[in-house]
């Protein structure tokens, strides 16, 4: 991105002796001209640095949006698993109850081989 330079009017100079009146001084001419040079080169690294800057932080949110998705997809496999491991410790549960229940019963019973 770059600016075109525009001249602003030349500066009417107070006339000095021996320059007709309304003729700018040749300094004052450049020295406007100059500062106008430096100042737009200045804006035109800024906005270049901005640009630069708006591109990073577009990359960084980028980057941080497939991150989330990745955790989000991390995540949610980690509750599927902790949902099975939860249906089978459920599952385990109900045959501890059930062998304790045999138990209880064999040992009542007086079966062989129940201690």
């Amino acid at each position: 991105m770059s600016a075109e330079i525009v001249a602003f009017p030349a500066r009417l100079a107070r006339p000095a002796s021996g320059q007709p009146p309304g003729h700018a001084a040749p300094h004052l001419e450049d020295s406007g001209q100059d500062r106008l040079r430096r100042a737009l080169t200045t804006l035109n690294a800024a906005s270049s640095a901005q640009h630069q800057a708006v591109g990073q932080w577009r990359q960084a949110l980028s980057d941080l949006q497939a991150s989330l998705h990745r955790l989000e997809s991390r995540l949610l496999r980690t509750r599927d698993m902790l949902d099975q491991l939860q249906a089978n410790v459920g599952d385990l549960h109900d045959r501890a109850r059930g062998l304790e229940r045999w138990a209880t019963q064999a040992e009542r019973q007086g079966h062989p081989g129940s201690a």
